[in-house]
This record gives structure tokens, sequence and C-alpha cells, in this order.
């Protein structure tokens, strides 16, 4: 996992790459999820300043929401102060789940910035995958969206939350606790998973963990969490894990497939043909049998083969990326690389 790094020095300025110019003019980043949400700071060319992790910025509406979406905010000004940045912020860039325009206002009281943009994650997921290219995305992190853009329209498919949300992380963990269920009952292959979701969920067992679940004394995002132990678990061989990644891809093969199809029905497949397929979010990173299990069943769907890449950057790198583009113009190659680099490492 990622780690966080530390704000630069007070004082300390980022060359803006064009002509060993100094540019004293910082972007802020956010990537706020139902699991978790990352921040980051990086100036306009670029170089990524300063990261940090905060809590989901989950629904609103839903019980406590609105604490942990100030939690989240208290996140962002803590980054912000350790750095020095506020006086040299130009822009930040919110990418949220959930009803992103209910967050606004609460965001404006507490970042007075020239530039303030509070969106919807699928959209700084585009940008970060296909570094705003036409091309379909799916968006597989605690629940699933794809977006297909070309020929001047686009489509959207899914986004219907976690009760309607194929292959995200908290279905994926919903499998998971079938799959461990079913070994328990003799109805399943043995599995490790038996003790491996308990631990993840701070239970004793698979049915201390439904007790906590059922009670509400388990959330939704700490649930999800559990979809990461199925990649573990797949990656050390265990039968049960990886047919719960095979079916994940097969299903995210069909939110693709059905984004490609409906855009053709708009703009024709001549636009669409040639278009790529990338894939991010956490699920999305669950390892090459999800992937493999993807290509394959949206090659059979559309009947051609068709390459699921990984995205060129994460969400978070999405949204650094269109803070600098609003405040500086188009991002050039050296930029993008920069960005990538620094969100690897920090």
């Amino acid at each position: 996992m990622p780690r966080e790094t530390q704000p630069p020095a007070r004082g300390r300025e980022a060359s803006s790459g064009r002509g060993g110019r100094v540019d004293r003019t910082f972007v802020l980043g956010v990537d706020g999820g139902q699991t978790g949400s990352r921040i980051a700071l990086a100036a306009l060319d670029g170089t990524v300043l300063a990261t940090a992790r905060g809590g989901p910025a989950d629904h609103l509406h839903e019980p406590g929401g609105l604490e942990r979406f100030n939690a989240l905010l208290d996140s962002v000004a803590a980054l912000i102060d350790r750095a020095g940045a506020m006086e040299r912020l130009a822009c930040a860039w919110f990418g949220l789940t959930g009803h992103a325009d209910e967050a606004r206002p609460l965001v404006e009281r507490r970042l007075p910035v020239p530039h303030l943009v509070v969106e919807h994650d699928m959209e700084i997921a585009v940008a970060g995958a296909s570094l705003g290219r036409p091309a379909v995305v799916v968006l597989a992190g605690t629940g699933t969206v794809a977006r297909a853009t070309g020929g001047g329209a686009s489509v959207t498919v899914g986004a219907w939350g976690y009760l309607g949300d194929e292959a995200g992380g908290f279905d994926v963990a919903r499998m998971a606790v079938v799959a461990a269920c079913r070994a328990i009952d003799g109805r399943g292959p043995a599995t490790a998973l038996v003790d491996a979701l308990p631990r993840a969920c701070s239970a004793r067992s698979i049915r201390d963990l439904l007790s906590h679940f059922y009670g509400q004394r388990l959330a939704r995002h700490e649930f999800a969490r559990a979809a990461r132990v199925v990649a573990e678990l797949a990656a050390h061989g265990d039968p049960a894990c990886q047919d719960i990644l095979r079916q994940a891809g097969e299903t995210l093969a069909g939110y693709a497939a059905a984004a490609y199809e409906r855009l053709e029905q708009q703009v024709g497949r001549a636009a669409v043909e040639s278009l790529p397929c990338y894939l991010t979010g956490g699920v999305g990173q669950a390892g090459p049998i999800l992937v493999q299990s993807m290509e394959q069943a949206l090659g059979r769907r559309l009947g051609r083969p068709v390459r699921v890449r990984p995205a060129e950057l994460p969400p978070l790198g999405g949204a650094l990326l269109k803070a600098i583009e609003r405040v500086a113009g188009q991002a050039d190659g050296a930029a993008v690389a920069r960005l990538k680099d620094g969100l690897r490492s920090g």
C-alpha cells in the first residue's frame, strides 16, 4: 500500500519545468471513496509534494455521513496546514462517491480557493485512467460504474449503490462470506476465508462477523475492505478466492460491454471499435486472474479481442491532473510522469 508522504518544508518550492522558473502555485486533489480517501498536494509541473489518507466519504444523508465527511475535511485542512500551502493553493478538485452536489457547500465553507470543483468520483477516475482521451473506463472500487466516451458522446453504466453494484468491493466481500459459509456447511470447497475474513473484520468467527454486520457494528466500508483478503488468498492459490475473482472479472466485462454497445448505438461502430478499455479502482487491482477473466468474457461478448489496460493514473491522479489543467492549461507528458511517480511512491 502507498505510504503517507510528508509535505515540503514551509517555503520549499517546485520548479515548473518551464525554463527552470520556480512555480509557487499548488493544487489539491481528493479522491473520496466509500472505503477511504486519498489526498494530495502537487505543483503545476506535476511534482507531488505531499499525500495523506482520510476516512470514507460516503453518502451524507446516511447515519454518521456528515460526521465522516467533516473528518475528511479535517484531514484535508491538516495536510494543507502542514505544508503551509493555503495562500498558494489555486485549485482544489474533489471526486466524491455519492451526491457530490450536497457536499459542495460544506467544502466551500472550509476551503476558500480561487477554483473549486466537487464532482462524482467517476469523473476523476476517467480523467486518470485514460488521461481524458476517448475510452471505456471501468471503475471497480467499493461500488462499480463504467463510462464510455467517444464520437462526441458518452454513456454511463452502473453506479446503483451497494445493493445494485456488482463486482465492487462490497459485492466481492459478500461473495467471500458466501464462500466461507458454504465451506463451513460442507456445501462448498474448503477455503482460508473461514479464518481470514473474521480477522480482517476484527471478529472471532464468520458467525460473529455476520452478527457485527447485521447489528450495524460493522460499517459497509469496513466490510468492503475484506475484498482485499480475496485478492491476497487468490494469489496464494485459494481455489474459492480465485473463483470469486473470475466471477468478478466476468461481471466487470458485462459493464464494459454494455458501455461499448450503448455508445455504439449513439455514434456508430467505427467510432467505438478502436476505443481502449481501462480498469481502475481497488478491485481493479486484484490481479491477473480477474483481468484475464474480464478480457476473455469481454472478447466473447463483443466478438473481438479487447485488452484491459491498467489506468494511466489512479483517480487521485485524475483529480490532480484536472486541477493542474484548470490553472495552467494542458499538462504535458512530463507532468503526467511526475504525477504517476509521485503517487506510486507517496
